[in-house]
């Protein structure tokens, strides 16, 4: 008989979390318990016992003690994190791709129920702007200051993937700073600092490997690896396909697709199909020949509007979404305005307007 080494997570053993990993989790699980509870890995007693847990995480805290039980499903923190990192994230994103409860990068949007609000206290503002607390928008400044606080400067957090160091799992921390906020000499300085996470004992059995969140541990087992040398039970490292017991099998909704690719009801992944943006002209006559164009209503179902093109029919051009135009006479003018969206799609709009 032919003996295979099967890597089992040792879930138990993972003390230290991620603050920014639990709320992720939690948030997908919450979700799912929302719209199709049976999809989530976990149990309701674990998802109220990870609410619980992090609802009591002090601020400021980057990483947090995971070793305690739940009251309610009697399962180590550390546990739920590592079984409900499975659950497959439905949450609805924002039309610039943004995750829900993340910052967008073109600051200071935030998306939330899959749209972009302005929310500067918590993703900071671009140079040569100071955020508001009152409205949460960004107001641009007199003098050219790089930034206000270290928000401006950018989101700290952890950043690329688990590696081993001393047989602990380490992951890298990307820390910004503002040097001199609020004045003309202010700056934006950051630092990349190894965070150890957990110690995983080989006096234990355990193991850390490269990749993993958690420490694992080797067993002898009989079930049989993939031919690509996958892991019974794991996912390959070509999507979607996923180790079944010695033989590889699509499966992206536990392993996902290409970038480029969406997962389809029978769990391949399928050519993500993209739809033409729709362009839509508004215009207020103003005074003195002047017009006020706007294009901000034009969309992209399935993305977001890349770059706006006018055409104002007297021989004059422009990308912005929003402006004033003055023409130089009264008369009938023919405006055009072409959107492309993130893949290239194209659509026209055009409009008669009567300037006098």
């Amino acid at each position: 008989m032919i003996i295979f080494l099967l890597v089992l997570s040792g879930t138990s053993f993972a003390d230290i979390c991620e603050v920014s990993r639990a709320k992720d989790i939690l948030r997908k699980n919450l979700y799912l318990y929302l719209t199709n509870p049976s999809s989530s890995p976990l149990t309701i007693n674990e998802v109220r016992d990870l609410l619980t847990f992090y609802l009591s995480i002090g601020p400021g805290l980057t990483t947090v003690d995971c070793s305690a039980v739940g009251s309610n499903s009697n399962s180590p923190i550390s546990t739920i994190v590592n079984n409900g990192e499975n659950a497959p994230n439905i949450i609805p994103a924002c039309p610039d791709g943004t995750k829900y409860g993340e910052c967008s990068s073109a600051k200071p949007k935030y998306c939330y129920g899959g749209s972009l609000v302005h929310k500067c206290n918590s993703c900071g503002c671009p140079s040569g702007n100071s955020c508001n607390s009152v409205s949460n928008n960004c107001d641009p400044v007199a003098e050219n200051i790089t930034c206000f606080s270290n928000l401006d400067c950018g989101n700290s957090q952890f950043t690329g993937s688990y590696y081993c160091s001393n047989y602990s799992i380490t992951k890298n921390y990307l820390n910004y700073i503002c040097i001199s906020p609020g004045t003309a000499s202010s700056s934006c300085v950051f630092s990349t600092n190894a965070v150890t996470l957990s110690y995983c004992d080989p006096n234990l059995n355990q193991t850390c490997v490269n990749g993993y969140p958690s420490c694992q541990t080797t067993v002898t087992n009989v079930t049989t690896a993939c031919s690509d040398g996958t892991q019974y039970s794991q996912c390959s490292v070509t999507k979607p396909l996923y180790c079944s017991n010695g033989t590889l099998i699509n499966n992206c909704f536990l392993c996902g697709c290409l970038s480029n690719l969406t997962c389809s009801s029978n769990e391949t992944c399928v050519t993500l199909t993209n739809q033409n943006p729709v362009a839509i002209i508004n215009h207020t006559l103003g005074i003195n020949l002047s017009v006020r164009f706007n294009g901000s209503l034009s969309y992209d179902l399935d993305g977001f509007i890349a770059s706006y093109d006018w055409d104002f029919g007297d021989g004059v051009q422009s990308n912005l979404t929003n402006m004033m135009h003055t023409y130089s006479s009264s008369g009938f003018y023919l405006v055009n305005l072409t959107v492309e969206d993130n893949l290239a799609a194209a659509n026209t709009a055009s409009k008669f307007i009567n300037v006098t």
